[in-house]
């Protein structure tokens, strides 16, 4: 007896797991779900946001969370009180229009609960987003600063105020400044090789950026030929000169006007001796006609009026 209700009891535990472990991933998938909802919601609220943030903002900043519980005040967001409430409380009160990020962050959240994918590559994610987005609505709220609208959200203007009056306004352009450069350097990865660009008169140098994967500004140039004209062959001739001076060098020439003339002289050679063989082959065939007259009438030559020389030797 003892054994049986021991049985009895194992059963119904393993039972019991199995029905918390069904339930646990329920709600999990239902969890992912909302939260991808939610990200469309967020871009819905946003979107209306930058419509009727005039109509609305007012209304919000005076009536606070009692917006939510008060019927007769109506809004223009599309998604009414909460929508009009949610978005301010992102864009006014936080980012700027940088906040229309988060959606992507709530979204990638959702696909990551929902699918069960890998949390680490998430919060590397969500890091950079952060950076970004605090980037971005400091910068946004320097250029645009004499603006009604709140292009940096509070906290943008609130730091922009901070380092203006610490560095001054030329101080904060060149960190701004500084910022983008070290991202470029940080992810990009530029190679300071010369890169000329033959414009006329004028001639630039840049340096040859390399992306995290290997490909380079140089391969790039040479696909965007190879798939605007693939049957052509001047340019495959072109090419070979470029790579020729690349192995050499180590320097790209893009000088679009020397392969203008280039190309231009190649496909008036390519008329020339096209002319050259059809004129050939016209005389080819005139001569091979008179042949054929000559033989086709030879025995109907009068030969009173040839002389008995010419008319030997027409035999």
């Amino acid at each position: 007896m003892d054994n049986e209700n021991g049985l009895k009891q194992e059963k119904t535990k393993a039972k019991n797991r199995g029905a918390f472990k069904m339930t646990n991933e329920k709600l999990t998938k239902i969890f992912g779900i909302a939260i991808i909802l939610f990200s469309a919601y967020l871009l819905i609220a946003f979107t209306s946001y930058f419509i009727s943030w005039k109509e609305d903002q007012d209304k919000i900043l005076k009536f606070s969370t009692n917006i939510l519980f008060d019927n007769s005040i109506t809004v223009k967001n599309w998604l009414g009180r909460l929508g009009a409430l949610v978005s301010n409380a992102f864009i006014y009160w936080g980012f700027g229009v940088a906040s229309i990020l988060f959606v992507a962050v709530f979204f990638k959240l959702g696909l990551v609960v929902l699918f069960k994918k890998s949390k680490e590559k998430f919060y590397i994610f969500f890091t950079q987003i952060i950076y970004i987005v605090s980037f971005i609505s400091v910068t946004l709220s320097f250029i645009f600063k004499n603006s009604e609208f709140s292009w940096g959200g509070a906290f943008g203007s609130s730091v922009n105020i901070w380092l203006v009056n610490f560095l001054g306004n030329i101080g904060m352009f060149l960190l701004l400044l500084f910022l983008v450069v070290t991202v470029l350097v940080w992810y990009f990865n530029p190679k300071f090789e010369s890169m000329h660009f033959s414009l006329g008169d004028m001639n630039l140098k840049f340096p040859v950026v390399f992306f995290k994967n290997g490909v380079d500004v140089k391969s790039i140039f040479r696909k965007s030929f190879d798939s605007r004209e693939e049957s052509d062959t001047d340019f495959d001739e072109v090419s070979n000169k470029i790579n020729e001076e690349e192995h050499k060098n180590g320097v790209i020439d893009l000088d679009f006007e020397n392969k203008d003339k280039a190309n231009n002289e190649i496909q008036n050679n390519e008329l020339d001796s096209k002319l050259d063989m059809e004129i050939e082959n016209e005389s080819e065939l005139d001569a091979e006609s008179e042949k054929m007259i000559l033989e086709g009438n030879n025995n109907q030559v009068n030969s009173d009026l040839i002389p008995k020389d010419d008319f030997d030797t027409i035999k």
